[in-house]
């Protein structure tokens, strides 16, 4: 009896240790995961002028989301190529080492896209153009343009190219120090302000709108000095005395012209008893304002 639980328990644990060898052969049989990220990965549009300022901009974003793995790094950025650039290194993206395939990828493709020493120093003697950049930011392009260029084939090129304000400005100066000279260079230009579009008729374009607005000042001017003079020469024929008998048989009478806007005399005068029909125009009045005695007079 003893010997028969004896062997029931043998045989149990037996099972017991095959069912956990199994479980854990099932475990270690399954596949690694692979390497998960802490935060997105955002890389920024592939920048082909500046391979090497792109490569150092993506790591910054695997850096942030510790990534550190070559097969994700490499994933990652061939996933940011178009057909232009993937094309430049499809022998590598189709047949990625195993090792080291992201450092090769970045390797190549800076090499690659990269101008030769030659056309650097060909694009920093025959293209490149200050343009809206200041003289501080130029320079530094230039240098990154052509790192290996002596300091003073960058400062021949780089004044050459400056505005002639600042190169007469620079000329004057004994500044040895390349960065030093471009600080005061950008000094002269920001208090140089210079138009963006310069014309040579300018100055005359300005003489003649100024007297194109004068000429109607003027005018204006002299018909305000000859409605004045009018106003006055009126006003003096109407504090002219008045005859308030009738003219002289055979004279014209004297007519008193009334400025224009003004209102009329008064009919009637309360100092005597003529009508200012007669009182002004005598025998010729062909009007009456009654009472008037004009008629009795007369008669």
């Amino acid at each position: 009896m003893e010997t028969l639980q004896g062997e029931l328990r043998t045989k149990r644990e037996q099972e017991e240790k095959r069912e956990v060898k199994q479980y854990g052969a099932g475990i270690t049989s399954r596949p690694v995961p692979t390497e998960v990220p802490t935060i997105t990965v955002r890389l920024p549009p592939f920048w082909a002028d500046r391979p090497a300022v792109w490569f150092a901009q993506a790591e910054a974003q695997f850096t942030l989301a510790e990534i550190s793995r070559e097969q994700t790094k490499f994933c990652y950025v061939i996933s940011q190529f178009d057909q232009l650039y993937a094309s430049e290194v499809e022998d590598i993206i189709t047949s990625p080492p195993e090792r080291g395939p992201y450092t090769l990828l970045r390797t190549e493709l800076v090499r690659r896209l990269s101008p030769s020493p030659e056309q650097r120093i060909r694009q920093l003697l025959t293209v490149e153009e200050i343009g809206y950049r200041k003289p501080s930011q130029f320079l530094r392009y230039l240098k990154s343009l052509a790192p290996d260029v002596s300091d003073n084939v960058i400062r021949s090129v780089w004044t050459s190219r400056l505005p002639r304000n600042v190169q007469s400005f620079l000329a004057g100066q004994n500044e040895s120090n390349l960065e030093a000279a471009a600080l005061c260079a950008d000094r002269i230009s920001e208090v140089e302000v210079r138009p963006a579009l310069a014309s040579v008729d300018g100055p005359t374009d300005i003489g003649a709108l100024r007297q194109e607005i004068a000429y109607p000042s003027s005018q204006v001017a002299a018909l305000s000095t000859g409605q004045d003079r009018s106003h006055a020469r009126f006003k003096n024929l109407d504090t002219k005395p008045r005859d308030r008998g009738s003219s002289p048989k055979g004279s014209r009478p004297a007519f008193n012209i009334r400025r224009p806007g003004s209102r009329s005399p008064s009919r009637g005068d309360a100092t005597s008893s003529i009508c200012w029909f007669h009182r002004r125009f005598g025998a010729l009045a062909h009007n009456c304002t009654p009472p008037c005695s004009y008629r009795q007079q007369g008669n």
